[in-house]
């Protein structure tokens, strides 16, 4: 897999260094990973293996890579353990509710783009109050963009519900207790430039950051 550019260019621009892991590497270093990076962000991607939340393939269930989610959930068990910052975007949220013990709904229509050339489809969620989210962008209605066919179906129990959109489908969450730890099923580092609250979200994970590397 390629990983766009966007990710980097919107933690650059928030003060981090980032730094991208091959998840085909040796596994045994996903332990020294964890213990050398201060964050990390699980980016957009294809899709969760559904075995790993106990369903069988949809029909409509698109590409898997069994090395991503294998280094993916073995990464976040360990980053856990370290109580490390963690930012999930699209597939990223996904896979820290499914990591966590959640499920998704492995199809939904009409949040896809057609292309990955595109336009991006815009709708609104709700920011629900007292959460991280929250106390970032600010509780209430915010636009959005998306760009994704499979969503959080059942939360995993620990997480905190942090956004919905109008459908009542979970689009943000938070896991209270944990120094830093979010999920939001939209791409904020497509639009931070145009967008504040969008780049906020950057700038609050980059902080959380600050510190822990090598801790």
């Amino acid at each position: 897999m390629s990983l766009p550019v966007r990710y980097f260019e919107a933690l650059w621009d928030a003060g981090a260094m980032p730094v991208a892991l091959p998840h085909g590497a040796d596994w045994t270093r996903i332990e020294e990973y964890a213990d050398r990076f201060g964050g990390f962000l699980f980016s957009g991607g294809g899709d969760v293996d559904p075995k790993y939340y106990g369903e069988e393939p949809s029909p409509k269930l698109g590409s898997v890579s069994e090395e991503r989610d294998r280094f993916e959930f073995a990464l976040l068990s360990s980053v856990m353990i370290r109580e490390k910052p963690v930012f999930g975007i699209c597939r990223g949220e996904q896979l820290l509710n499914v990591g966590l013990g959640g499920s998704l709904f492995q199809h939904i229509e009409g949040h896809a783009r057609t292309s990955p050339d595109g336009p991006w489809i815009w709708h609104r969620v709700t920011v629900r109050p007292g959460n991280l989210l929250a106390d970032i962008v600010g509780a209430g209605p915010l636009r959005v963009n998306s760009s994704h066919h499979q969503a959080v179906k059942a939360e995993a129990k620990p997480l905190r519900i942090a956004a919905e959109n109008e459908e009542g489908i979970t689009e943000g969450f938070d896991l209270p207790g944990h120094p830093f730890f979010l999920g939001v099923q939209w791409h904020p580092e497509v639009y931070y430039k145009e967008d504040e609250k969008a780049a906020a979200l950057f700038r609050a994970f980059t902080e959380a950051c600050r510190g822990k590397e090598g801790a």
